[in-house]
């Protein structure tokens, strides 16, 4: 009899060990994916706006987009890429003004397909968090509703700390333009 329970030690710390790896493994990840939930919650993020939301032009007149940046920590730099409505509003390209805390636009581009885009560093050593990247002038092609809007796959907000791109979400301007 002694032989067969010569080994009932060493199996019960088998069986231990079997069943506490897996409980560990559960706590683990429970613990890994609540600090990446407050992380997520707690990253940098920024959001670019337009303003007005709405604006109305007369066939032929010119109104003026306002690019607004707000972001809860400091940003380097951006690039913006807009998207419009090109068979009912025109970008006037060489009317693009920067702000006084961004820097002269590097190679602004403009496509007839309805995609005008630049990019700008801060000239604030600690960055930006929020205020107006600068201005664009619009005008209207033909009657009908439009839309100029920031292209969220090419748009980026650079965050000062690490370089990294943090615009969460973006919102565009409805043209519509009349007689």
């Amino acid at each position: 009899m002694p032989g067969k329970f010569k080994r009932l030690p060493l199996y019960l710390g088998m069986l231990f060990v079997v069943f506490t790896i897996p409980v560990v493994g559960a706590k683990l990840l429970e613990q890994n994916s609540i600090s990446v939930l407050k992380s997520r919650a707690d990253a940098p993020e920024a959001v670019f706006t337009m303003s007005p939301d709405r604006l109305t032009i007369k066939k032929g007149g010119m109104g003026t987009i306002n690019l607004l940046i707000n972001a809860k920590s400091s940003v380097a730099g951006v690039d913006v890429s807009l998207d419009f409505d090109p068979v009912k509003v025109g970008v006037l390209a060489d009317s693009l003004t920067m702000s006084s805390v961004f820097d002269k636009p590097l190679v602004p581009t403009l496509d007839k397909a309805g995609k005008f885009s630049f990019s700008s560093l801060t000239l604030d050593s600690k960055g930006v968090t929020d205020g107006v990247i600068g201005a664009v002038k619009v005008i209207g092609i033909s009657e009908g509703e439009g839309f100029i809007a920031f292209n969220n796959n090419s748009s980026k907000a650079i965050d000062a700390v690490n370089l990294s791109n943090i615009l969460s979400q973006s919102k565009g301007t409805v043209i519509t333009v009349t007689k």
